[in-house]
């Protein structure tokens, strides 16, 4: 039977564990019958030392952000190292989540056109227009189809942020980019706005822009750019004065002095006239590839009539 101050110890070592081992207590107590050695069990302590830290848990060891915690370093015990291979409350890594059947769903249900395939409008095909989950429409069935003409049966509101841009672009009113679909679909060499020296009017470069906003990657994109360059750079004689067809035309005013032509012309007519519309020269030419007039600063109109666009010469 222990000394009373021996069952004090035992006691003192049960409630504080951590003052007292590290791999295993020995206490060596002495009876007056003789020597007592009694051996208490491994206890759970943190390692020790000037500044020794310990944990109670590795939630607390993640907030002070010490994980992981490596057998050696302060904070390290075993029991929070749960499979005891030298690293105590190792890192979480969080899986990325998993995209939802919706975020890999289209952005739109599909666009049905039907185009021809000849020049003489005989053959042809049903295509089916499918976007991807950003919203970008493919064309590629009617590229390679060479598609000639096509036509959507449906209104197609606009959806997408794509088909919304392309919508602003085209600076349509009536809620609806079908046309803007078919003009993409098509990939005909003879289409009209890649046609060689096309320059489209105030109402067509919007629609272009329209249509490059859908489909940037179209066979003749860049015959639509340069159409649209021509187009603007026109637009800009014509606020100069410089492009003007048939009618009457003040010098100075409407248009400017120099010399101007016209191509591929029949049954046309023009003159230049004096202030009292007297005739100061003129010409008829029944048919020509090119007509050229110089107009002078001194003339006081130029009248034409059957000619075309006068261009700068």
């Amino acid at each position: 039977m222990f000394l009373p101050w021996l069952d004090q110890l035992l006691a003192a070592v049960r409630r504080a564990p951590r003052l007292w081992s590290i791999t295993g207590a020995i206490v060596l107590a002495l009876a007056v019958a003789g020597v007592v050695v009694v051996t208490l069990p491994e206890a759970d302590t943190a390692e020790s030392g000037p500044s020794a830290v310990y944990f109670d848990s590795c939630d607390e060891a993640e907030k002070a952000g010490a994980v992981p915690l490596r057998s050696g370093a302060p904070g390290y015990r075993r029991g929070l190292d749960l499979d005891e291979d030298g690293e105590a409350c190792k890192a979480t890594v969080t899986s990325p989540p998993t995209p939802t059947s919706a975020a890999l769903a289209p952005a739109r249900a599909p666009i049905y056109i039907e185009c021809y395939t000849d020049d003489d409008f005989l053959q042809g095909g049903s295509y089916t227009i499918a976007t991807d989950n950003a919203g970008r429409p493919s064309f590629a069935a009617p590229w390679s189809a060479r598609a000639r003409s096509c036509e959507a049966h449906a209104t197609v509101v606009p959806t997408t942020a794509l088909e919304k841009a392309a919508y602003k672009t085209a600076k349509y009113r009536d809620g609806d980019v079908a046309t803007l679909y078919t003009i993409c679909a098509a990939n005909d060499p003879d289409e009209v706005y890649a046609s060689p020296g096309f320059t489209a009017s105030n109402e067509q470069i919007p629609e272009i822009n329209g249509a490059l906003t859908l489909c940037p990657t179209h066979p003749q994109a860049g015959e639509w750019r340069q159409a649209v360059k021509r187009s603007r750079a026109d637009a800009q004689l014509a606020n100069d004065g410089r492009i003007f067809n048939d009618g009457t035309f003040l010098v100075g005013e409407d248009i400017k002095p120099g010399t101007y032509v016209v191509t591929d012309v029949k049954g046309c007519y023009w003159e230049r006239q004096t202030k009292t519309s007297d005739i100061i020269a003129n010409r008829f030419v029944t048919s020509a590839r090119r007509v050229e007039v110089t107009i002078k600063s001194t003339d006081f109109a130029f009248h034409a009539e059957g000619c075309g666009q006068w261009r700068p010469a």
